[in-house]
């Protein structure tokens, strides 16, 4: 799933990320929002994974404001592309 490769990907630069904060900061979802697709087996919304891509886009710009454009800086640009292709794949899907 895509969301797991994103967390793990972002936990790597950030020790402290729990999959409920993830939830909360990068998919504007409850804590328990990742437990209970998991649970359910039930797919992301559109709605978070639209979130989740502005976040990682947003947080791409900040740092290359701020003159960063490093590996995290990257990373942020990789995975924002990847949520993209996700959500592309699933609006063709609902087409």
């Amino acid at each position: 799933m895509i969301l797991d490769k994103v967390f793990e990907t972002l936990k790597e630069y950030d020790r402290t990320l729990t999959k409920k904060k993830f939830a909360l900061d990068y998919l504007g979802k409850s804590k328990s929002y990742l437990y209970v697709m998991k649970h359910n087996g039930t797919d992301i919304s559109n709605d978070a994974l639209c979130r989740c891509y502005v976040g990682l886009k947003q947080s791409a710009k900040q740092l290359k404001e701020s003159g960063f454009t490093n590996h995290i800086y990257n990373t942020n640009e990789k995975l924002a592309d990847m949520v993209l292709l996700e959500i592309e794949k699933k609006v063709a899907l609902e087409i």
